[in-house]
């Protein structure tokens, strides 16, 4: 089912046009027993490693029990009920530069929790950037499966029904535009497979960005609901746009009565306008000394609404070190421009403290006219526990797309166990994520970079796999260029049945491949009604599987005809 939702889904993240946004650095994950009673506590280890040459100050491991097998729950995840987060749990994952930490971790397993397989789902990321994984939209983590040993238990019983929930029209953590103060109203659907009815409350609060490391949430809401046995209930919520334009999480929480989370879902607000925001915030230097150089580097990317495509004016960033109750440094820059499709800025600031500080605080923030737009800060001090990286070598991949010219610059390094460039011994392939039709292959050796240039096209979504023989690891992305696209109903569209016809345009939509910008027409059946949040069955599996093949079929028959059948799929123009 997953992969099948993954045919039609479309990746979100719109600063994928942009400069890579992760850090690099890596996350595993080892269990100490993965076989557990109800009640027991979940004992493991996390190793985080950084490459690059900046500490991680602020940075979290979030770990998440799922229940069900690895990959229950994945992105997109609104196509999909199957997996259910049940807890959530972050731990301190700071490392020095060019570092390594084993970092253990305990969690205790609700007493109630039923028998059965379940998955530790783990992301790794700092206060402004992922590092592995992207926890607020489950993509790519790292995963480990345990099984619990025979109970009476019922958790989790309550379920967040993924795919009727919405805020803003939209299902699911998509990022669905809306304008500065305004009302969004949601509602969530929660599942009750018990045998007595339950009261639950259905929480929602909206934070900037990431609601895995929120301060705090800048709107709320919640409603108590009692859900029948086996029956569907349905809390309306309403929340409020904050008044800057930026990208918001919405996180959605059904509890019980004590308070504990027995479900948790997501979704996501893009309210739309010029603005910038501090992607990277890094600092070279662990310790300050008096008159000893330092340097801090901050990325400031543009606006995340890919809707209107505002620019952003005459701005300033600012950046300033605070230490023993008072300031090291400040300085500044001015920008005089950055557009919705501009490439991040990476900008330095060099100073020589007059004094020595073992642990100071490090901020940046994006002003224009008085105003606050953005602010981040983090925390400096020693990681005791911090090691070298061990001796071994390692691959970086960087993508850039020029969308002027619909190129994709693929750069592909290799470095040695000391961290200088060293030869490659690697594989790449680029391919049509649908169907897995070849792009571009590359068998790469004897160089210590190689640079590749791909005509792509906007509407497609691309994976990209690069293989490291001298050092056995496998690097992957999905790709994504073009705008992000929005459900059918958001776009103040309709979904007509099978048996009607559209009065109107036919465009594309994130939920479905045809929604009609007009009206449909057309007799049809007596539509059923759906009482007290009630939601009807989801369509089967095999709806899916043979609509993807018969798209497949016809695309095949219509290059025969058209005498290409000899071109590969996504070849450059």
């Amino acid at each position: 089912m997953r992969l099948q939702c993954q045919f039609f889904a479309l990746l979100l993240l719109a600063s994928i046009a942009h400069a890579d946004v992760f850090y690099s650095g890596n996350l595993a994950i080892g269990l100490d027993s993965n076989s557990l009673n109800a009640g027991e506590t979940l004992k493991g280890k996390a190793l985080v490693t950084n490459f690059e040459s900046a500490a991680f100050n602020d940075a979290s491991v979030i770990l998440e029990i799922v229940s069900g097998k690895k990959g229950s729950l994945g992105y997109p995840s609104q196509f999909s009920d199957e997996g259910e987060v049940i807890l959530e749990k972050e731990i301190d994952g700071r490392v020095d530069a060019k570092g390594q930490r084993t970092i253990p971790f305990e969690i205790t397993l609700p007493k109630n929790l039923t028998a059965g397989t379940y998955t530790l789902d783990a992301y790794y990321r700092n206060g402004r950037a992922p590092i592995s994984g992207i926890a607020h939209i489950f993509s790519s983590p790292e995963s480990a499966e345990f099984e619990v040993r025979g109970t009476g238990g019922a958790l989790p019983h309550i379920n967040i029904v993924r795919t009727a929930t919405q805020f803003n029209g939209q299902t699911g953590p998509v990022g669905s535009p809306a304008a500065a103060n305004s009302d969004i109203g949601g509602k969530v659907y929660v599942r009750n497979s018990s045998a007595k009815s339950e009261a639950v409350t259905v929480w929602a609060g909206m934070c900037d960005w990431d609601d895995t490391l929120c301060s705090g949430f800048l709107s709320q809401d919640s409603k108590e609901i009692v859900i029948e046995a086996k029956g569907l209930g349905a809390a309306g919520l309403a929340l409020k746009a904050p008044a800057l334009p930026g990208a918001y999480a919405i996180r959605i929480e059904a509890r019980s009565k004590s308070g504990e989370m027995l479900s948790l879902y997501r979704n996501r607000l893009i309210v739309t306008g010029p603005t910038a925001k501090i992607w990277h915030l890094d600092i070279g230097s662990q310790k300050l000394e008096p008159q000893k150089g330092a340097k801090i580097t901050a990325m400031v990317g543009p606006t995340p609404d890919h809707f209107t495509f505002p620019e952003l004016k005459d701005f300033e960033v600012r950046v300033w070190v605070e230490g023993d109750g008072s300031r090291v440094y400040g300085g500044s820059q001015k920008i005089g421009s950055l557009a919705a499709r501009d490439e991040a800025m990476l900008l330095g600031f060099d100073f020589a403290p007059k004094s020595a500080h073992s642990s100071f605080r490090v901020c940046s923030s994006v002003e224009k006219d008085l105003v606050q737009l953005d602010l981040y800060c983090f925390d400096v001090s020693p990681i005791e526990d911090s090691a070298p990286v061990p001796q071994g070598g390692r691959i970086d991949v960087k993508s850039d797309y020029a969308k002027s010219s619909g190129t994709l610059r693929l750069e592909v390094c290799g470095f040695g166990p000391d961290g200088n460039p060293d030869t490659l011994d690697a594989s790449l392939a680029l391919s049509e994520l649908e169907g897995g039709a070849a792009v571009r292959q590359a068998r790469i050796s004897g160089e210590n970079c190689h640079m590749d240039f791909v005509r792509v096209d906007e509407q497609t979504r691309y994976l990209l796999i690069v293989d490291d023989f001298r050092n056995h690891t496998q690097v992957s992305r999905e790709l994504l260029f073009g705008e992000t696209q929005l459900s059918c109903n958001t776009q103040g569209g309709v979904v007509c049945e099978d048996f009607q016809t559209c009065k109107g345009k036919r465009i594309e939509a994130v939920d479905t491949g045809a929604c009609c910008m007009g009206s449909c027409s057309g007799s049809q059946p007596q539509k059923q009604v759906f009482s007290q949040g009630f939601l009807p069955e989801p369509k089967s599996d095999n709806t899916l599987l043979l609509a993807a093949g018969l798209f497949v079929v016809i695309i095949v028959i219509l290059k025969i005809i058209s005498g290409r059948n000899d071109e590969k799929w996504g070849a450059e123009q």
